[in-house]
């Protein structure tokens, strides 16, 4: 499988699951792949839409439009991210 630009992948790590990333700049020295945030694990967006007061220790972060590297190895093994064919629409809270 090779990675391009435009891609959407999801994590396959339990703990990230619903995370999803779209491949906006891929870095052939150092193969590593630039990836902007889609959408947050399904519990860090849950605590997002979460109004109800009261006392929490974490504060969750949306990090909808932010970016991570990634080695491009990992994006292709499939062990680690499967690549999406549609990619999720997302709505509510961004920053």
């Amino acid at each position: 499988m090779t990675v391009a630009i435009g891609q959407t992948y999801k994590d396959l790590d339990p703990r990230m699951e619903g995370r999803t990333m779209r491949v906006t700049a891929i870095n052939h020295s150092t193969s590593k792949a630039l990836l902007e945030i889609v959408s947050n694990p399904s519990d860090v967006e849950g605590l997002l839409r979460d109004e109800t007061p009261g006392t929490r220790n974490y504060q969750p972060k949306d990090r909808v439009g932010k970016t991570t590297k990634i080695a491009i190895e990992r994006l292709e093994d499939g062990k680690h991210f499967a690549r999406v064919e549609t990619p999720p629409v997302v709505s509510g809270p961004q920053g």
